[in-house]
């Protein structure tokens, strides 16, 4: 095994790729080191003055308050409503360990994502 390593130039062609691969990453890091400047740059340079907004007033209700009763009453009748009309979803996704009788689903046995219906 030696042999035909050293025969075929194994460990040169290994050290050439790791050098090539970490070059490639050396150079990705050194790019968003130059873009995080040029941004930097680009925001010390904008000039644009800050927004102030004035507080915002008060709004006083209208009409008769609302008493606790009846705001209790909407609030059941809202939740009421939500659990008729809009239902959650009927599946979810689970890992599970199953047996399956099939050779040919094996796949599904160690943990795989299935898909499991309510």
């Amino acid at each position: 095994m030696i042999d035909s390593i050293t025969q075929y130039n194994g460990l040169t062609i290994a050290g050439s790729g790791i050098l090539v691969v970490f070059t490639g990453l050396v150079m990705i890091a050194l790019v968003i080191q130059l873009f995080n400047k040029l941004f930097a740059r680009s925001a010390a340079l904008s000039t644009e003055t800050p927004v102030t907004t004035a507080p915002a007033r008060k709004l006083k209700p209208r009409g008769k308050p609302i008493p606790e009763e009846h705001q209790a009453v909407i609030a059941v009748a809202l939740a009421v409503y939500h659990k008729l009309y809009h239902e959650e979803l009927t599946s979810e996704v689970t890992f599970a360990d199953t047996e399956q009788r099939s050779g040919w689903k094996t796949g599904y046995k160690f943990g795989q994502r299935i898909h499991v219906s309510r």
